[in-house]
């Protein structure tokens, strides 16, 4: 999942869509996942998931400020 961190703050637009897909993909896998019959690795799966965003919450922000700028001045 680093590569998809670096792949985010890269400055090709490019590479952070690319990145942003696979993190996207990854994530609604395993929604799908832990939709279709809980384990005993759900529970694992789910801290992973929500780890990752909790260590990577500036990146988010940043992603999400980029988006919303995107929308309100270039449209």
């Amino acid at each position: 999942m680093n590569l998809f961190v670096v792949g985010m703050a890269d400055t090709t637009f490019e590479v952070q869509t690319d990145s942003t897909n696979c993190i996207n993909a990854f994530c609604e896998f395993l929604h799908e996942r832990l939709k279709r019959a809980p384990t005993k690795q759900s529970a694992f799966l789910v801290n992973c998931v929500q780890n990752f965003y909790q260590l990577n919450l500036p990146l988010f922000q940043r992603l999400l400020r980029t988006i919303i700028y995107t929308l309100l001045f270039e449209h």
